[in-house]
């Protein structure tokens, strides 16, 4: 996504779903100061305003992101990223490439969606992700050992956007079909890009 998209989806969260969470609380917090509220339902209107603070602050953070997300990160920056984006599974992160080569950030964007599906739709406890250089090619491989097929199915988005990201980079995305749930991602290399 270039930079000029990004500012237009972040601009457009923030005059749309942050407006309109922020006006939903208002309306949550009237009603909770409203004499006539029953006691019974107050503590639910607690609730619902401390959902509403969560998601706020998930909408703010990713209007931060795309607005100060730079486009290239390097190798050692996805390893600590993925690291410490979740404990709910085991990430091995194999590459022979230099700690400080660059690669788009849209990486990372993309390494997180695939751990987040292994571990909430295929039970996966493990993946390894396995980044090299060829010629001017990043091939990233990603593969986990949870159950199920890997596929686009109607209605779920998540692949979808990796293709989407990918076309942006030039690059493509192989889903293996033999069973094994492994995924190849292939883009040309930062500076074949320039």
């Amino acid at each position: 996504m270039q930079e000029s998209e990004r500012v237009k989806l972040a601009r457009s969260l923030h005059d749309g779903i942050a407006q309109d969470l922020v006006g939903l609380s208002y309306r949550l917090q009237a009603l909770l100061a409203h004499e006539g509220t029953p006691l019974t339902m107050r503590a639910e209107l607690r609730e619902s305003l401390f959902s509403i603070d969560q998601l706020s602050k998930k909408v703010r953070d990713e209007i931060f992101a795309l607005r100060h997300t730079p486009t290239l990160i390097s190798v050692a920056q996805l390893h600590a990223e993925l690291a410490d984006s979740t404990d709910a599974i085991r990430i091995d992160f194999l590459t022979r490439l230099d700690g400080q080569t660059l690669i788009p950030s849209q990486l990372l964007q993309i390494c997180q969606e695939l751990v987040r599906n292994a571990s909430a739709h295929a039970g996966a406890n493990r993946i390894e992700i396995t980044l090299t250089l060829v010629k001017d090619q990043f091939n990233c491989i990603v593969h986990d050992d949870g159950s199920g097929e890997i596929s686009l199915r109607p209605g779920h988005y998540g692949l979808v956007g990796i293709q989407e990201q990918l076309s942006h980079l030039r690059g493509e995305i192989y889903i293996d079909r033999e069973g094994s749930r492994r995924i190849t991602l292939t883009f040309p290399s930062t500076q074949s890009l320039s």
